[in-house]
């Protein structure tokens, strides 16, 4: 029983830390859609300074996280502005790497 109660908690924190970063709408996007959606449907959430951002249902969880997590927020400032993240496997570079060690 505390083990469920601690994971709602963890759930509300980060569903209240996206609620003040992305808004209401995005939120519900990300937690209820992009939980219960068809796998690899794109949904579309508009970030606060009105850009874009397009992430697969079910897939990039681990990329929308970043947005709701403390500690793994994505931030742009004037100087260096975010136009593209790109996200690979796990190990891809580590495959890459040891490739040329040989």
């Amino acid at each position: 029983m505390i083990n469920f109660a601690i994971r709602i908690t963890s759930w509300l924190n980060q569903f209240f830390v996206s609620v003040r970063i992305l808004g209401i709408l995005n939120t519900i996007k990300i937690f209820l859609f992009g939980r219960f959606s068809v796998a690899g449907k794109e949904l579309t959430i508009v970030l606060p300074n009105y850009l874009s951002f397009v992430f697969r249902a079910r897939h990039d969880r681990g990329v929308i996280s970043h947005f709701y997590k403390e500690g793994y927020f994505i931030q742009d400032n004037q100087n260096h502005l975010i136009e593209t993240i790109v996200v690979s496997p796990q190990y891809s570079g580590v495959k890459s790497y040891s490739g040329f060690q040989e």
